[in-house]
């Protein structure tokens, strides 16, 4: 992933780079996820797409390029003769950008993202990464397209308390949502109550395990857990693996998450008071938590996350205490 860091764009390399990929579901390649037929998940185990139909008809995010046909294919199959007007992008990390520019050829949408999405995909070098990352990820499949990720025709920057209208009556509320990355946002569908938070509010195992992704910052993240709780949506349709649907079960995923994100900070707090070792203490994490074959990847995967993660609290929580 590659994540803003600042108003300065620089930007982090960051760990998402050895999922464990399953072909697209052929069986059931998309799925309403709400009563009224207008929101659609095109169904993946890792990279989930959605649709948002209205006057203008909106996609969330473009995952990853070497899944960029399989989209176009399921997109085009549950709009029949419709077409995309608008892609959202929710922060600029590779796995949801990378197939932005094929899709855009294709149906000749516009994009919007954050001030900080924006400056980085307006960056060769920032493209040129995010190409080489999903590059890594097509040598997990056979017979792929080479499809090259470049940089968006068009951009268009937005803010917290934006609203972008759907239809009439029906519109995104755009929430800022730091804390995975300081580029993300968080897109509220109204009065829908259906929430597309990125990887902002985290992750879902596929055996319900809530986890925590603070890759630019706990405190932020920490708040966005809980800004976004309070908007008390319904739907919670992740960028990855499941949606949860049922205001007391979404209410339910955010308390647990939250606690995840404070035990995990804790943990590493206080193993990073008694130890410098920050790879004795990854491995120490990630011993006891991997799981074969989850969404959030293999091992080696497991150790990336973590340790962008134990840095963040050595930044933001031992280094401060010796200010």
């Amino acid at each position: 992933m590659i994540g803003a860091a600042g108003n300065n764009q620089q930007f982090e390399f960051m760990p998402h780079l050895c999922y464990k990929l399953a072909a697209m579901n052929h069986e059931e390649k998309y799925e309403y996820i709400d009563e009224n037929k207008s929101v659609i998940r095109i169904n993946d185990d890792t990279h989930p797409l959605y649709i948002v139909k209205g006057e203008k008809t909106f996609l969330i995010d473009s995952g990853i390029t070497a899944k960029a046909k399989e989209y176009a294919a399921a997109i085009t199959e549950c709009l029949r003769d419709g077409n995309i007007d608008t892609l959202l992008l929710t922060h600029s990390h590779y796995d949801h950008v990378g197939a932005c520019s094929y899709l855009q050829d294709i149906y000749k949408f516009n994009v919007l993202g954050s001030r900080d999405t924006a400056g980085l995909l307006d960056n060769p070098d920032i493209i040129e990464m995010i190409d080489f990352q999903n590059r890594e990820l097509k040598e997990l499949f056979t017979d792929q397209p080479d499809i090259k990720c470049e940089m968006p025709k068009t951009l268009d920057k937005v803010k917290e308390g934006e609203k972008i209208s759907v239809s009439a009556g029906r519109f995104f509320e755009v929430v800022a949502s730091p804390g995975h990355s300081y580029c993300s946002l968080s897109y509220l569908l109204l009065p829908d109550k259906i929430l597309f938070p990125g990887d902002s509010a985290g992750m879902m195992e596929k055996n319900g395990r809530k986890r925590p992704i603070f890759f630019s910052g706990f405190k932020d993240y920490e708040n966005t857990l809980l800004g976004l709780a309070g908007l008390e949506p319904e739907v919670l349709a992740f960028a990855h693996a499941h949606y949860v649907k049922g205001k007391d079960r979404v209410r339910e995923y955010f308390k647990d998450s939250l606690a995840e994100a404070r035990k995990l900070k804790d943990r590493t707090q206080s193993a990073l008071m008694r130890s410098g070792d920050m790879m004795g203490i990854v491995n120490d994490l990630v011993s006891g938590e991997y799981i074969p074959n989850s969404v959030l990847g293999n091992r080696d995967a497991y150790i990336m996350h973590f340790m962008t993660m134990v840095k963040v609290i050595k930044r933001e929580f031992i280094r401060a205490n010796y200010q």
